[in-house]
C-alpha cells in the first residue's frame, strides 16, 4: 500500500520499518515492552526435598528478569514449611544434582560456588503447616550486590537458584527446595 505525503509516495512497509527501529532503540519503549510481558521464562527442575512435616518446597518466578528494569523480577519459593529461617542461594556455574545427606530427600540442585541472596528469612505460616513462602526480588538485590560472585551480572548469564531452609529433625537440619533456571535480560 502507498500514502502519498504531497508529491512523495511512501511505503507503508517503509514507514512501519522506520518505527519499528526507533521503538527498539529506545529505552523507554524497551522498558515499556519488559513491562507488558506478564511473566518470566522460568524452568524449574530438581525435585524439592520432602520435610519431615511432608513439605515439598517449590520456586517460582514473576516479572521480566531485565537488568535495565531495576526492580520487579520476584522469586518466590511456597510450600514451606512455617515459622521455618530460609535463605536463597543463586549461581552463575550451571545445574548438577548431588544428594544432600545419606537418608535425605533433598538434593543440592545447583553448583558451587553459590551466593546467599540476602538475609536469612523468616517463612511465616502456621508452625507445622506447608503454608510458609519467602520471595526476593532478584533484580533489586542483584544491583546493591553486583560483585557477588566476584563479577557483575550481564545480560544473558543463564542464573540457577535454589532455597535452603531449617528443618531441625532432618538430615543436616535443613532441605532444599527444587530449582529454577532463567536468563538474565538486557
Amino acid at each position: 500500500m502507498k500514502l502519498s505525503l504531497g508529491s512523495t509516495l511512501v511505503s507503508l512497509t517503509s514507514l512501519a520499518a522506520v518505527a519499528w527501529l526507533c521503538v527498539i532503540d529506545s529505552p523507554r519503549a524497551v522498558a515499556a515492552a519488559a513491562l507488558a510481558t506478564p511473566s518470566a521464562s522460568c524452568t524449574t527442575y530438581c525435585t524439592g526435598g520432602t520435610s519431615t512435616n511432608g513439605c515439598v518446597a517449590t520456586m517460582s518466578c514473576a516479572g521480566v528478569p531485565s537488568l535495565s528494569a531495576g526492580s520487579g523480577f520476584w522469586l518466590t519459593t511456597s510450600n514451606l514449611e512455617g515459622q521455618k529461617q530460609a535463605l536463597m542461594r543463586y549461581t552463575l556455574s550451571g545445574r548438577i544434582a548431588t544428594p544432600w545427606a545419606a537418608s535425605s530427600t533433598s538434593f543440592v540442585c545447583i553448583k558451587a560456588p553459590s551466593q546467599k541472596m540476602g538475609p536469612v528469612q523468616n517463612s511465616g505460616g502456621t508452625a507445622n503447616a506447608c503454608d510458609g513462602s519467602i520471595s526476593v526480588d532478584f533484580i533489586a538485590w542483584s544491583v546493591g550486590h553486583p560483585w557477588a560472585l566476584g563479577q557483575p551480572l550481564a545480560a544473558g548469564q543463564v542464573i540457577d537458584v535454589q532455597t535452603i531452609y531449617k528443618d531441625p529433625p532432618a538430615p543436616k537440619t535443613t532441605n532444599w527446595s527444587d530449582a529454577l533456571e532463567f536468563t538474565l535480560l538486557p
